[in-house]
């Protein structure tokens, strides 16, 4: 399948999949909660935050144009 050149194929993240360890977020104080509904906490999740160059990287490196970042306000 060919896509026309200004095609965007890219990849999206959620910032509680990807930031981890944010205490400023109502979903980190939540999942710390004694009977919260999360199975387990974010801890790090997967540090996106200290790797997102390589993460970057990697998308490119995957065939994607573009990328779209979900943040939470702090």
């Amino acid at each position: 399948m060919k896509f026309p050149k200004e095609f965007l194929l890219g990849a999206s993240t959620a910032a509680h999949q990807v930031e981890g360890n944010n205490r400023y977020s109502d979903l980190w104080a939540q999942e710390q909660m004694e009977h919260s509904s999360f199975a387990e906490p974010s801890n790090d999740a997967v540090d996106h935050y200290h790797r997102y160059e390589e993460d970057i990287a990697l998308m490119a490196g995957a065939g994607l144009n573009a990328c779209l970042l979900y943040t939470s306000p702090s």
